[in-house]
């Protein structure tokens, strides 16, 4: 009899101890999806502090994801990415530029900075998998947008209304005053990209955080005023271009194809125009009254320089990332005294003709247009969804127009980052119906 009841108490104690350890291994896998999602949705936002928070909030989440049980579930995930039309488009990019890597002016740099990108993708795939299997997370990860978002809209009241010097200490820089536009305009075309996501995800919860995407939404659009960010107007308007094609064109494909061909062609003869003429007249260095600059002087020159070259290697380019090494690139023009091309043409479409030829290119325009045409148009049941895929689409390309490197990490990263959020919360089902 006593032994019977020791046996049960025995048993008693070993299945609480079991649960406890079931019960704790469940709270540390809620808590690393929970973390890695938080560093997800924080990412693009809280770049406006640093380039670097958005690279580290990333490493933060891949750390995290590589350490739950349930790691290589996501891996395999991943796969599903990978073997889309896109993905095997995308992939027949990267071996459309194998020959401008093996032939480039700067080989070691090609390669590096062709295998990051490849990385770059990988690591997408797998956060999009993560989030993909976890609907809770990327609800996490919306709110953590929403309210990095709204952070960065408190910083940039502070910067232009308060004091440069503040913003100039949270980046770990000297307490010194600057010039307001200029401290924050390396933002705004992220601020732009985030545009439609802040709108949709605030649709998606519904409740308090629609109002609160209002807010960032218009806030952004006030930065963009005050910083006088050509990028992000010209990006602000090729999304709201790309999101109408898109909009019309959900039962009609011959819209999209109709409305891409007339802005290709639109940019193809603005581009040419502006490279093939000697002078740039006086009354298009500021196409807009209020201190936007779509092109000045200096990518002017740079442009002009670019045209000269790209008929040199046209089939295959002068290597990724390496045209700051073609001949003449670093020659100073006198009367700006500046280099005829300091590190890339400010223009992702003649950056990659110019760095992977007419080969490499005609392979990225056709894998952009088909997931375009995927993840903007053949929308499904989310067609708001699909109309914020064709707008970032826009805002990202439109803005790389006049701005930063194709090739720069960082810009890489944010799209990368933003495009796998929208595409998990498109086919993460309809809006919430309760209020949050």
């Amino acid at each position: 009899m006593h032994g019977s009841i020791a046996l049960h108490i025995l048993v008693m104690f070993r299945m609480r101890a079991l649960f406890r350890t079931v019960d704790t291994n469940l709270r540390i896998e809620r808590f690393l999806s929970s973390a890695a999602a938080v560093c997800i949705g924080l990412a693009v936002p809280l770049s406006q502090l640093g380039k670097a928070n958005l690279t580290g909030l990333l490493i933060a989440a891949c750390i995290l994801v590589a350490l739950h049980p349930k790691r290589r579930l996501w891996l395999y995930g991943a796969k599903d990415c990978l073997l889309t039309p896109v993905g095997i488009a995308v992939a027949m990019v990267f071996l459309a530029w194998i020959p401008s890597v093996l032939a480039s002016l700067y080989p070691a740099k090609s390669t590096e900075v062709w295998l990051r990108t490849i990385c770059y993708l990988g690591l997408g795939a797998v956060l999009w998998s993560f989030l993909r299997s976890n609907p809770q997370c990327i609800r996490i990860s919306k709110k953590a947008l929403l309210l990095g978002s709204a952070f960065a809209v408190l910083l940039i009241f502070v910067n232009f209304f308060v004091g440069t010097e503040y913003i100039r200490l949270l980046r770990l820089k000297p307490f010194t005053e600057g010039y307001a536009p200029k401290v924050m305009k390396h933002f705004a075309p992220p601020a732009i990209s985030l545009f439609p996501i802040v709108l949709y995800f605030g649709y998606k919860l519904r409740g308090l955080w629609r109002w609160l995407s209002c807010f960032i939404a218009v806030a952004f659009l006030y930065f963009i005023y005050l910083t006088g960010s050509g990028a992000a107007l010209l990006g602000l308007l090729v999304g709201a271009y790309f999101a109408a094609i898109a909009w019309f064109g959900r039962k009609d494909k011959r819209i999209v194809f109709a409305g891409l061909a007339l802005i290709a062609g639109a940019v193809a003869i603005l581009f040419v125009w502006v490279g093939t003429h000697d002078v740039l007249p006086s009354g298009i260095t500021r196409v807009y009254p209020l201190r936007y600059h779509f092109i000045d002087i200096h990518r002017h020159e740079i442009w002009q320089f670019v045209f000269t070259k790209i008929p040199s290697e046209l089939l295959f380019g002068y290597g990724i990332d390496a045209s700051n090494k073609i001949a003449g690139a670093n020659t100073v023009i006198p009367h700006l005294k500046a280099e005829y091309l300091p590190s890339h043409p400010h223009n992702w479409v003649l950056e990659i003709l110019l760095d992977t030829g007419g080969f490499g290119c005609a392979a990225l325009l056709f894998a952009m247009v088909l997931m375009l045409i995927r993840n903007g148009v053949a929308s499904g049941e989310d067609p708001i969804g699909g109309l914020t895929s064709a707008a970032l689409f826009g805002a990202y390309f439109g803005s790389g127009l006049v701005s930063f490197s194709f090739w720069a990490s960082w810009w890489q990263v944010v799209f990368i980052t933003l495009w796998v959020l929208v595409s998990v919360a498109k086919s993460s089902g309809p809006p919430a119906s309760a209020a949050v």
